[in-house]
């Protein structure tokens, strides 16, 4: 055995061990409820990009944008974080196309069992928190109890799953972190391939401090053979 295939074969116990549902009918429930959030936020997320591809075309074409085709890719551009308007810069539409796209349901799914344990931690169950993300105002959530004592902030109160999700999704498509895994969903792009979360997960290097996580993550995928959800 290869040192590769050890490292592997450690890593399919690993998951298989720590993050086993406590029954199939409770590892598919947990599944599917995420893959129905994941699949609205990412359907969402197609109809502005195919707007915003409409939109790019028609500006290229040499056509003024209308008042409210303005007005809307302004809010848009402003909610990815992108504060200026700027349709004569080219950067300006490739830095918007380049986060406004989907994150593959396996990679949602996946980071859902992995930061919630099947949906069975604390902060899921009182947050709506499935990924852990972080807030820096007081009240904005709950207080870790393992929280250092020079440390402020809060994990994330959520009012639904949903709401949860759409968060993750939209922190994986506009912080400055996740720009490798941008980057990697645009090459795929580029080649005619739709974003896969095997592939994307490279891009996670910094979402926690183990440097297994995105093998763990990678073999959460395969384990439950979860890039069937990506078509």
């Amino acid at each position: 055995m290869t040192f590769r295939s050890l490292i592997a074969c450690c890593l399919l116990i690993f998951v298989q061990t720590t993050f086993a549902a406590p029954n199939t009918v409770t590892q598919k429930q947990f599944i599917h409820s995420i893959l129905k959030y994941a699949q609205s936020v990412n359907n969402q997320i197609k109809t502005d990009r195919e707007q915003l591809e409409d939109m790019h075309q028609k500006w290229v074409s040499g056509d003024a944008l209308g008042p409210d085709e303005t007005k809307w890719i302004t809010q848009l551009a402003q909610s990815y974080g992108i504060k200026t308007f700027e349709p004569s810069n080219p950067k300006f539409w490739e830095k918007l196309q380049d986060r406004v796209d989907i994150i593959p349901s396996s990679l949602v799914i996946a980071q859902a069992i992995y930061e919630s344990n099947w949906g069975r931690s604390r902060f899921s169950k009182q947050a709506n928190n499935f990924f852990g993300q972080r807030c820096y105002k007081d009240g904005c959530g709950i207080i870790p109890l393992q929280r250092a004592a020079n440390d402020r902030y809060e994990i994330r109160q959520f009012k639904n799953q949903q709401a949860s999700i759409r968060s993750y999704i939209h922190n994986l498509n506009t912080h400055a972190n996740y720009h490798d895994l941008r980057q990697l969903r645009l090459k795929m792009r580029s080649s005619q391939k739709a974003p896969s979360g095997t592939v994307l997960a490279k891009g996670l290097q910094t979402y926690a401090e183990q440097s297994t996580y995105v093998q763990g993550i990678q073999s959460i995928i395969n384990t439950y053979h979860l890039s069937k959800y990506d078509a």
